[in-house]
């Protein structure tokens, strides 16, 4: 079966380069490469046929595969030098000016698709990072809400108003990681008053209350 697929697929690389025939008459083809390649190839198919191969010595057999690498690079020239030839033709002109096409129309929607993946991440990114803030902003409150006992107690403890009551409790976001910024509205033993609160962390690893009255 595995040398019916080699057989198969040289036949088929012999029947592509025995079509490049007409291509012989082209001015600067390289005609000596392309009978050389023909050659090679209906060779090599014909070799590999397994009625024929089966019959040959086992050292003819991988010199028969070891052939295959050589016509490959035999192809490979002789396809790298009647390409610009053939493109001075019209016929070759319009393939050539297609293909640029084809190619420039895909690297536009790969560009595209490119740009479409890049924003779908940074959408992505966004909503992750408000999904955070968000988590970020509720942790805040509850723990804002909380502390109130302490501050209230903490005030007690001070001279001036004592706060009785705090509503309208709100976390604030700080640069600092140490420390938990929140305000809210005091009732006092003044009257009502804004109060600014929260807790900052020792170094000794410690939750310290703070509170202060406008």
């Amino acid at each position: 079966m595995l040398q019916w697929i080699v057989f198969a697929l040289l036949t088929l690389i012999a029947v592509a380069i025995v079509s490049d025939i007409s291509k012989a008459s082209l001015p600067g083809a390289p005609v000596a490469l392309l009978y050389a390649s023909i050659a090679a190839a209906v060779l090599l198919a014909i070799v590999h046929l397994p009625f024929a191969f089966r019959r040959l010595p086992k050292q003819a057999k991988w010199a028969a595969y070891g052939a295959i690498f050589p016509m490959m690079i035999l192809l490979g020239t002789y396809a790298g030098q009647i390409q610009p030839v053939w493109e001075r033709t019209p016929q070759g002109a319009k393939e050539a000016a297609e293909r640029k096409q084809a190619e420039q129309l895909e690297a536009a929607q790969q560009a595209k698709e490119a740009e479409n993946a890049k924003a779908e991440q940074q959408a992505k990114e966004r909503e992750e990072a408000a999904a955070n803030l968000d988590r970020v902003e509720q942790q805040g409150l509850a723990f804002c809400e909380s502390i109130v006992p302490n501050v209230i107690e903490l005030s007690k403890e001070r001279s001036g108003p004592t706060v009785i009551e705090i509503n309208d409790v709100k976390h604030s976001l700080t640069g600092d990681a140490e420390a938990i910024s929140c305000t809210g509205s005091a009732i006092t033993t003044n009257g009502d008053r804004d109060i600014d609160f929260g807790a900052r962390r020792t170094p000794q690893g410690k939750e310290l209350v703070t509170m202060q009255l406008r």
